[in-house]
């Protein structure tokens, strides 16, 4: 059994509407959601297998990703401290922690903004609502 911690991940759904790439991915969403990952992540498309990849590696395999572009949020959660976001087109995301990194984050669009960071260890800060 996997705990979830519950923070209130997407109140409004959302399309994602601008991916960035330095050495980090940055997703950010129509209604104001804003997802960065800064390590080792898996995408799941549909009909493929799972797919690893680091937004500080290979910016080329990263490619992958823009196939999220236009995509919209159906579910979201924090499961044993890994963020997961799936899509109308049954794509998901998986982003784990990392024992010496900030893996990933979310700031949603709430006022006041809920901020929820994976810290290094796995460890969450939780600010908001």
């Amino acid at each position: 059994m996997t705990d979830s911690i519950h923070v209130d991940l997407f109140p409004d759904g959302g399309t994602v509407e601008f991916i960035g790439v330095d050495h980090r991915l940055t997703l950010r969403f129509s209604e104001g959601d804003v997802v960065t990952i800064e390590t080792e992540f898996a995408l799941t498309r549909p009909g493929s297998t799972e797919v690893l990849l680091d937004p500080d590696g290979d910016k080329k395999a990263l490619g992958e990703v823009l196939a999220l572009f236009g995509r919209r949020v159906t579910g979201a959660e924090i499961a044993g401290h890994e963020l997961r976001i799936a899509f109308d087109d049954s794509s998901s995301l998986r982003v784990p922690p990392h024992p010496a990194y900030e893996a990933w984050s979310y700031s949603g669009p709430t006022d006041p903004r809920t901020l929820v960071i994976s810290m290094p260890g796995g460890d969450l800060a939780i600010w908001g609502p």
